[in-house]
Order: structure tokens, then sequence, then C-alpha cells
């Protein structure tokens, strides 16, 4: 998981009129870090999810969300779940 989160861009990867948190193109992986608070504001989740389908859809992105939550009180599950994705991913 590191190789590939460390060959990461200092760049901000835009596709359409969307930037992604870390973008990792060998996988065709995006994953996002999402606060708490902003995330589950009204309108905010169904946003999200259509911002994951036009990437799924538009640019074959697969989409990994973790919370600030997730990472702040369990980062070993952060990384399991991440590792699970990019295993997934390399599937395909």
């Amino acid at each position: 998981v590191s190789a590939f989160l460390l060959t990461r861009s200092s760049d901000l990867a835009m596709f359409g009129r969307y930037s992604l948190d870390v973008y990792i193109p060998k996988l065709k992986l995006c994953i996002e870090c999402d606060g708490v608070y902003w995330h589950s504001l009204e309108g905010v989740p169904e946003k999200d999810k259509k911002r994951d389908l036009y990437l799924k859809e538009k640019f074959g992105i697969d989409t990994l969300r973790i919370t600030d939550e997730e990472l702040n009180t369990d980062k070993k599950r952060v990384i399991a779940r991440i590792t699970a994705k990019v295993n997934e991913c390399q599937q395909h």
C-alpha cells in the first residue's frame, strides 16, 4: 500500500470538476478522506454518491471513502481497508 501512496504526485488529480484527495493511477483508485462534520450535512452524502458514480462511469475510477474519525481512532482498520481495496483493484 505504501508503495502506491508514496508514488502519488503532489498535484491534485482533476477529473471533470472534481479534485481527488489521493489518486493512484495504476489502480484507478481514489481515496477520499471525509470530515465527518461536512460529509454528514444534509445532501452531502447524496452528492458524494453522485460524484463516486460519475468517476466510476466516466473514468473507471473506484472510490474508497475514509472518515477523519476513522483515521483518528482506528488507523489499523484504515490500513486494512486500504490494503483490501488495493488488492481488489489489482485483481481487475
